[in-house]
């Protein structure tokens, strides 16, 4: 008998002579074997063996009533390994996972997936691998093929596949007014993809008025809270049906509401009477005064300054009387607002 390499379950082997002699017709076989094997040609060809036909097989060959001494050979099969993974379910992207592998009689193991550039794995030679699969946004799903392969420590190899759904989640996006002023609409502009739910929250849970915070675009509105530019921060979370979410933020300044104070001293001067010294409350938050305009009522009507910072302001009275007189300061913050203050003051003419 011609001998008989090691197999695999389900592998294809042949029992068969290794040097015969025919002596006519008279040639009879006997196979015998485990598992209730029996043959009578001079060769059988196994399909796919299985580990019931482990074991000894013998021929005996008849030529015309004589049998010459009886031969054996040894099949050895080897089993396969055991796969055994659980049911991985459809989930949100982006997502890691371990993959919940029960293989036994395992040696070595082979981890892919297909297209190969949606994920990785934390190591593709080991029974559970973490698999991480990439982000993402959609409304629909994404089918990501996984690919295993073990052997065992006698080369028996078995192989599986699965697919693992990754569920689209929505696109959050928004776009707010960089600037908004207090008790004043907020310009709000939402251009979320996918989702069919969203939340919008703020740093300033109590100073910021959202109406209808799970509404596509809600009405925003902020109190007026500080005397300082305060940076308030948005957030929106957008969901789908399947509870997928994206979340962004923006960021809006708030300008406080200007706040006018003139203080030139003295009060009471010769000409020429110099304003020169006025205090701002607004030097707090200079980044936020876009411009400051002075008015000056001489008596003989109004002449305006615009400046961007505290003019010196020089009143001369050439008339042999006193004059009393209004300066008015407007500060404009932010586009906001405007506040206004005046003081009276009195000038005496120098002596001609």
């Amino acid at each position: 008998i011609a001998p008989i390499n090691a197999v695999c379950a389900g592998d294809s082997a042949v029992l068969r002579l290794l040097n015969s002699a025919v002596y006519g017709n008279n040639v009879t076989y006997s196979w015998t074997g485990p598992n209730h094997f029996s043959w009578t040609q001079n060769s059988f060809v196994f399909d796919e063996v299985s580990l019931a036909d482990t074991g000894w097989y013998f021929l005996e060959v008849s030529v015309g009533g004589c049998s010459a001494p009886m031969d054996s050979v040894y099949l050895q099969v080897n089993p396969l390994p055991h796969l055994s993974i659980d049911p991985i379910h459809d989930q949100c992207a982006p997502l890691s996972f371990q993959i919940p592998n029960n293989s036994t009689g395992v040696d070595t193991h082979f981890w892919s997936i297909q297209p190969s550039a949606n994920g990785m794995f934390s190591s593709a030679d080991i029974l559970q691998p973490v698999l991480t699969l990439l982000d993402y946004q959609s409304d629909t799903i994404r089918y990501d093929t996984i690919f295993y392969v073990a052997t065992t420590d006698s080369g028996c190899v078995a192989d599986t596949s699965f697919t693992v759904g990754v569920i689209g989640r929505p696109i959050a996006s928004m776009d707010l007014d960089d600037t908004t002023c207090p008790n004043s609409a907020l310009g709000v502009v939402n251009s979320s993809q996918f989702g069919t739910s969203y939340q919008w929250a703020s740093n300033f849970s109590q100073e910021v008025q959202i109406t209808n915070s799970s509404d596509f675009i809600p009405a925003i509105t902020v109190d007026s809270f500080s005397s300082v530019i305060e940076s308030i921060i948005f957030d929106l979370t957008v969901s789908n049906d399947s509870l997928c979410v994206d979340a962004t933020t923006d960021t809006v300044l708030l300008f406080p509401n200007a706040i006018a104070e003139i203080n030139p001293s003295p009060l009471i001067d010769c000409a020429p009477f110099v304003i020169n010294n006025a205090i701002l409350s607004a030097v707090d938050f200079p980044d936020a005064i876009d411009s400051f305009l002075w008015f000056i009522d001489s008596g003989n009507g109004f002449n305006s300054i615009e400046s961007t910072t505290v003019p010196t302001i020089t009143w001369d009275y050439t008339i042999n009387e006193p004059n009393s007189g209004l300066a008015v300061q407007l500060v404009t913050v932010g586009s906001c607002s405007r506040d206004t203050t005046s003081i009276d003051f009195t000038t005496y003419p120098l002596p001609i």
